[in-house]
């Protein structure tokens, strides 16, 4: 698609040397986005690529002695860790027999 715009030659400060040419009809290609498909395609496309870099640093760069990976890993192997989630798993077995013994 294209439309016309009217511009001043060669300035609007000087005069033109023929009277005739004042205005220069100037084509303007109006830019169209893509079709739907192509659109979410290429989004998709691009949010494919930031997830595999963001999993990338996560697993393969360093930050400090280790990968975030590897620091998530240290923190839930301390012993403080299992002893929490033993505590979490004790206190859902409680509040699952609870409801069961409420609904019989």
């Amino acid at each position: 698609m294209c439309t016309w715009i009217d511009q001043r030659a060669p300035s609007s400060h000087q005069q033109p040397t023929n009277p005739h040419a004042q205005l220069v009809r100037v084509p303007i290609v109006l830019l169209r986005f893509p079709p739907p498909m192509i659109r979410k395609s290429l989004a998709a496309m691009c949010k494919a690529i930031v997830l595999l870099v963001a999993a990338g640093v996560f697993f393969f760069v360093p930050i400090g002695r280790r990968t975030a990976f590897g620091h998530l890993q240290a923190i839930f192997t301390t012993p403080e860790a299992q002893e929490a989630a033993e505590s979490v798993g004790a206190a859902g077995q409680e509040l699952k027999d609870k409801v069961m013994n409420a609904v019989r």
